[in-house]
């Protein structure tokens, strides 16, 4: 037990031929990955069985994007999450090159997915409470747009990883560690991918906070308007769903903020205390997967009913 929690994250080799400095801790950190990949993989499949069950009821804007988020949450937590493990736990020689590649795509394609689904969310909850009763956002519209997000990602994946990817095929280091010099190729790599990473992410969180913030004036302001053409129930319903929205688009950056503060420490730090740093925070953000979606399975109470139904059936069968 004593070796276990003991257990240190081996770093590889340094530029000058000797062992890399240890992050300790390590046990703890597979722990707590382990735990929020399994729990990411019952919450967002959970999510995804609750919005088939009641198809029926009709498809919405919303529940397309849910469902995409759902989906994005779930394909991380099965492929992009498990590789983040496989990484912290190799040497961050050249053999573990592909292994942090894909990691890079993965996740990059993820969170930017998740963003942008995020930004289409505020917008249809703009478009459900201050044009009512007359939407401009279709169903067919929301495909088109998950399509077009889709797209966006995997080229702005594929652009900023460039840098990774030129890296690793002049056969250099692509998982940095302290002590280890970072290629001046890895170097512009990285300029392109902070550039690319700008160039969705501020207008998605312009967006989100634009809208969620006209939503607010406009039920402030037009209170009875909304009652009188959406009712009282419907009313309740729209502000509630747009609610746990917010609560989500919050959330959710709280758990990569850091990431990306850390992100920007370490290309200009090697400390030992920087990247052990940067690992915890990668691993936190990586619980935004699962965090995001049990938030969704509690405030949402349609679901949280069906989830307690599902257990009681379970529990009466085996009693």
């Amino acid at each position: 037990m004593s070796s276990l929690v003991n257990h240190t994250f081996s770093l590889g080799e340094s530029v000058h031929g000797k062992p890399d400095q240890q992050c300790p801790g390590l046990a703890v950190q597979n722990a707590a990955l382990g735990t929020s990949c399994i729990l990411g993989i019952i919450a967002n499949t959970i999510i995804l069985a609750f919005i088939f069950k009641n198809r029926r009821g009709g498809l919405t804007p919303d529940k397309i994007l849910i469902t995409n988020f759902a989906g994005v949450d779930l394909i991380a937590c099965l492929i992009s999450l498990p590789l983040h493990m496989r990484a912290i736990n190799g040497s961050s020689g050249l053999a573990d090159n592909g292994v942090c590649l894909a990691r890079f795509f993965s996740m990059f394609t993820s969170f930017a997915v998740n963003i942008m689904t995020l930004a289409a969310i505020s917008i249809d909850r703009y478009d459900a409470i201050c044009r009512a009763p007359f939407r401009e956002i279709t169903l067919k519209k929301t495909v088109y747009h998950l399509v077009f997000i889709w797209l966006f990602a995997i080229c702005t994946a594929a652009a900023g990883g460039s840098g990774h990817v030129l890296t690793a095929a002049r056969s250099e280091h692509v998982c940095l560690t302290p002590g280890r010099e970072i290629p001046s190729g890895a170097l512009t790599g990285k300029s392109v991918m902070l550039a690319i990473v700008t160039l969705w992410i501020v207008p998605s969180l312009a967006i989100m906070f634009y809208r969620f913030y006209a939503i607010v004036k406009y039920v402030q302001e037009h209170s009875a308007h909304l009652r009188s053409v959406l009712g009282a129930v419907g009313v309740k319903r729209e502000v509630k769903l747009t609610r746990i929205c917010a609560a989500m688009v919050i959330t959710y950056l709280g758990c990569w903020v850091m990431f990306a503060v850390m992100v920007a420490l370490r290309n200009v730090f090697s400390s030992l205390t920087v990247h052990c740093t940067y690992l915890w925070s990668h691993s936190l953000a990586y619980s935004s997967f699962t965090v995001v979606p049990f938030e969704y399975m509690i405030l949402d109470k349609r679901l949280l009913a069906y989830v307690k139904q599902k257990f009681a059936r379970r529990f009466r069968k085996i009693s």
